[in-house]
């Protein structure tokens, strides 16, 4: 091979996206009224099943599954997955597509005021 030959690659490159597993988030705002009856519950539940036997260890495990059982039971859930990151779109990048948003915002409101023209196609173009 001489120095005169041209080398080429091809090479695939994508964007790596971490794909983060769906998690649960307790609306703790919509809980059931009978859940601080269930809670007073564990308490009294907790000191009638002797808890000097166990262990601190033991107790904390103890009072934190009857704690998520009320938990379960009283207070709804959902089912979210992780907002997607896009690694390109980096801050500077965001801060100009905010400006731009308002800046269209700010030119959509004048022209409104200036001309009282309806806009057309989402505030995208004028009619004329």
């Amino acid at each position: 091979m001489s120095h005169h030959d041209i080398v080429l690659f091809d090479i695939k490159i994508r964007c790596k996206r971490i794909v983060k597993p769906l998690h649960k988030v307790y609306l703790y705002k919509r809980k059931d009224s009978k859940g601080k009856e269930f809670v007073r519950g564990i308490k009294s539940k907790f000191f009638n099943s002797s808890p000097d036997l166990r262990s601190t260890n033991g107790n904390w495990m103890f009072f934190k599954q009857e704690l998520q059982k009320a938990i379960d039971m009283h207070v709804p859930q959902k089912i979210t997955k992780a907002k997607s990151h896009l690694p390109w779109l980096t801050r500077t990048i965001k801060r100009h597509m905010r400006k731009r948003d308002k800046l269209l915002k700010l030119d959509t409101a004048m022209r409104i005021l200036v001309t009282g023209l309806p806009i057309e196609n989402n505030g995208t173009r004028w009619s004329t």
